[in-house]
């Protein structure tokens, strides 16, 4: 061996070892956060969903109406247990490990796009990013979107720039995976066909294997196709989603992110990222503007933020409300992205500086997301178990009637999982325009405990004579007692009783 090649190879080899210690460090530290508070918390109404339909025989499952996403998530369920009432820890681990790996991936992402001080900061930013550990803390499939769309983007382009063989086949595999986790992949995939126009315009070259790998992909999704087309009465259960306005556009991309200050840094970069080499020759810099490799970096990550968070609001605008933040949750990471790009442009230290700047100030949000919750129906079964009279008065849950009467099965499951005792559960559809039903249980001359979870019942029990009673709890008076997503209200006996 040549002694004058002695010394970089060690380098080289002390750095990937720092890398590969830190990576560890970070990774270990965003699995603390997931799985520190996993069973803490009540389910809520989607995650009885996935409940559900894992216990149901697998064809039955894949058809069941109400269930709105593929059913990727389901299958890892079964594969964790075959409990018939898992825990809520049990029912959440497959989320909590995506969560874990999208920290992994993250760090892969952010290495390509600049090397590993990018790839480490942007981990980093994951690993304690509050939404992130959020939803890999409930049971549904919105980490394995995030997790697939990551490996997605980062194989794509390994594949346009002409990967190998072995990228295809990676790629063609995570897209098609994650199309079987959540149909809004599709929009991430929007995005790299954008940017994959762009780059053959610019270099000429030939779409053949980029093409060939989304066909593959496209392959693999005949199952999830069939699977599509057999539940095709499937509700979209989607009416208490909020209009796309402006100042909601832009909330859901700081809920997803660290606040209003992640957004200013965003837009600074972004403006940034244009004036590059005007700035730089201003101030005495000798870099010039982005390189072509930077700039194409950026093109694709704009458009992965654009197509997956705005594109939301055009799906609102053609019919469907859907910007909410977990759907948005793709483009999170090249939100997250981005001004770590645009800051390693100036110092290559500045990606770290900034990302534990923003951990830290964002400490108190993160420490408690991962660990604190609300009560929920598991507090309001408890409540109804020790507080109200199962021969006196009434339990009934209060389905909401402006929606397909199919969605009220997905209502009755939180009693399935969380049943206060043996009482009787009974079910009212409230619809303001619609008058109640005589002989419903709202004539009952008994007090009601009513459950709520979307609606309001309020027409409904004065049209039949009812009138909402205080709930004393713990020496006050509530109209209502809300269980984190639910709520409870008394309802006096017919005659004041």
């Amino acid at each position: 061996m040549n002694p004058e090649s002695a010394p970089p190879v060690i380098d080289r080899r002390r750095r990937l070892a720092t890398v590969a210690v830190l990576l560890v460090i970070i990774t270990a530290f965003g699995a603390y956060l997931r799985f520190a508070g996993l069973g803490v918390r009540s389910l809520w109404h989607d995650e009885f969903c996935t409940w559900h339909v894992s216990q149901m025989p697998l064809g039955e499952s894949l058809r069941w109406a109400p269930e709105i996403i593929p059913p990727l998530y389901q299958f890892s369920v079964r594969l964790v247990t075959n409990d018939a009432h898992p825990s809520e820890w049990v029912l959440r681990f497959p989320a909590a490990v995506c969560g874990v790996l999208t920290i992994l991936a993250a760090g892969w992402l952010g290495r390509q796009a600049g090397g590993w001080s990018i790839g480490l900061s942007l981990a980093a930013l994951v690993a304690c990013c509050p939404s992130q550990i959020e939803y890999s803390q409930e049971a549904r499939s919105y980490t394995m979107l995030m997790l697939g769309t990551v490996l997605s983007v980062v194989l794509w382009r390994r594949v346009v720039e002409g990967g190998r063989w072995k990228y295809i086949a990676a790629y063609s595999v995570a897209t098609a995976a994650t199309l079987h986790a959540h149909y809004l992949c599709g929009l991430t995939i929007i995005a790299e066909i954008l940017w994959a126009v762009f780059w053959w315009l610019r270099h000429r070259t030939r779409a053949g294997r980029p093409l060939l790998a989304l066909s593959f992909a496209g392959l693999l999704c005949v199952p999830l196709l069939i699977q599509r087309l057999s539940a095709r009465n499937v509700i979209h259960g989607l009416t208490w989603v909020d209009p796309a306005t402006f100042r909601r556009t832009f909330a859901v991309l700081t809920d997803l992110t660290f606040g209003v200050e992640w957004l200013v840094v965003l837009a600074a970069s972004l403006v940034l990222a244009g004036f590059t080499r005007r700035i730089s020759r201003r101030y005495g810099g000798d870099r010039g503007g982005l390189s072509r490799n930077e700039r194409s970096t950026l093109l694709l990550l704009g458009l992965w933020l654009g197509v997956a968070w705005l594109g939301l609001v055009v799906i609102s605008w053609l019919g469907q409300p859907a910007l909410v933040e977990r759907y948005a949750l793709p483009a999170a990471a090249p939100a997250l992205l981005i001004p770590l790009l645009v800051a390693r442009y100036w110092h290559k230290y500045a990606p770290p500086i900034v990302a534990l700047l923003i951990i830290v100030a964002a400490a108190p949000e993160w420490v408690l997301q991962a660990t604190e919750y609300e009560s929920g129906f598991r507090e309001l079964s408890a409540y109804l178990r020790e507080n109200a009279d199962p021969v006196d008065e009434l339990t009934v849950l209060a389905a909401d009637g402006t929606v397909d009467p199919r969605w009220t099965e997905t209502e009755r499951l939180a009693f399935a999982y969380y049943p206060p005792d043996d009482r009787t559960i009974h079910v009212v559809r409230f619809d303001p325009a619609t008058p109640p039903e005589p002989g419903s249980v709202l004539f009952d001359p008994r007090p009601l405990n009513l459950v709520v979870f979307r609606g309001d019942p309020r027409a409904t029990l004065t049209a039949a004579g009812r009138e909402i009673q205080p709930i004393q709890f713990e020496g006050d008076e509530y109209t209502r007692l809300p269980f984190a997503a639910y709520r409870l209200i008394r309802v006096a006996g017919l005659g004041g009783s």
